[in-house]
């Protein structure tokens, strides 16, 4: 009868969840900063479509166009270092709408699936609510 019982936890269960573990971790730590664009700047991509992300160390001095599911849409900085979805084929606008966009926030057009997204270096303010 001891034969058939079985252990709740055996050794082999504990080495499959400390390699769980440490891939994690590892994968955590690995995604804190995109590789190969040192922590700070802009990603701008279109969502389920990572072949049209894109990266600006700093704020762009033109206006880029990236195509999002719906079509083109324009996306601008000023001086400050603020951002805005200045055009969109978005049926609502509410992208538009919303204007400048203080870093280290980003803004979006939900139905394009486009974004702005800021890579500030100092990750200790993850938003701001009013």
């Amino acid at each position: 009868m001891r034969d058939l019982e079985r252990r709740f936890f055996t050794p082999i269960d504990g080495l499959v969840m400390a390699a769980l573990l440490i891939g994690t971790a590892v994968l955590w730590w690995r995604g804190a900063t995109p590789a190969g664009h040192g922590g700070g700047g802009y990603r701008v991509f279109v969502a389920g479509h990572p072949e049209r992300q894109r990266f600006f160390p700093a704020p762009s001095p033109t206006p880029i166009t990236i195509e999002g599911v719906l079509g083109p849409s324009v996306i601008e900085w000023d001086a400050a270092g603020r951002v805005r979805i200045a055009s969109s084929p978005c049926p609502t606008r509410l992208c538009i709408l919303t204007g400048w966009v203080d870093a280290p926030l980003g803004t979006c057009c939900a139905p394009n699936g486009v974004g702005v997204e800021c890579l500030a270096s100092d990750r200790s303010l993850d938003g701001v609510t009013r």
